[in-house]
C-alpha cells in the first residue's frame, strides 16, 4: 500500500491483489473501524426493522394494562359471536323448525343463552390472557436484549444504565421513540 506522512492511501482498482481482511485491516487501522460495533449495529437495525413499532407500543403499557386491553377486544368479539349465533338460533326456532312464540318457554330459553355466553366469555377470556401474557413477556425480552445490546454498544447512558441493566421499562419507554 501506498502512503504517505499522514494518512495511508486505500488500494485503487488496479491492485486486485489486496483481500478484503487487508482492506479492512488497512482501513480500522487508520479509521478505527470496530467489526463489533458493526455488528451490533447492523443487529440493533435489523431488530427496529422488524420489531421496532410492535414493540414500542407493547412497551408502553403495563403487563397488566396490556393483558386487560386484548381481554376487552376478545370479550366483546366473542360477545358480538354469540349474539349472532343466539340471534340464528331463535331464528331458526320461531321460523324454521315452525315454532311459535306462544310455545317457547323464554324465561328458560334466555337462561340457556346467558350460560353459553357467560361460558364463552370465560373459556375465551382465559385464552386471550395466555396468549396476551406469552406476547408481552416475549416483547418485553425482546426489548430487554434490545437495550442490552444498545449498554454494549455506548448508547444506553441516554436512557438509564440502571433500567437497561434491571430489564425494567419503565423509566425506558419515555425515551424508546429516540430508539426505536
Amino acid at each position: 500500500m501506498k502512503t504517505t506522512e499522514n494518512y495511508k492511501i486505500l488500494p485503487s482498482r488496479s491492485d486486485a491483489c489486496y483481500t478484503y481482511s487487508q482492506i479492512i485491516s488497512d482501513v480500522k487501522g487508520h479509521y478505527s473501524v470496530d467489526k463489533d460495533k458493526i455488528i451490533l449495529m447492523t443487529k440493533i437495525a435489523e431488530h427496529d426493522k422488524r420489531f421496532g413499532k410492535k414493540d414500542q407500543r407493547t412497551n408502553e403499557y403495563f403487563e397488566s394494562d396490556y393483558i386487560y386491553i386484548k381481554n376487552c377486544w376478545t370479550r366483546f368479539f366473542v360477545f358480538v359471536g354469540c349474539a349472532f349465533i343466539i340471534a340464528c338460533r331463535w331464528l331458526y326456532a320461531l321460523y324454521g323448525a315452525g315454532g311459535d312464540v306462544f310455545t317457547l318457554d323464554i324465561k328458560k330459553e334466555l337462561v340457556g343463552d346467558a350460560a353459553f355466553t357467560g361460558v364463552a366469555l370465560v373459556i375465551y377470556t382465559v385464552i386471550s390472557s395466555k396468549i396476551a401474557f406469552t406476547e408481552y413477556n416475549e416483547v418485553m425480552n425482546r426489548v430487554k436484549h434490545y437495550y442490552a445490546m444498545l449498554a454494549r454498544l455506548g448508547r444506553a447512558k441516554d436512557i438509564g444504565e440502571e433500567d437497561a441493566k434491571d430489564g425494567r421499562t419503565a423509566g425506558i419507554s419515555r425515551n424508546a421513540d429516540r430508539f426505536l
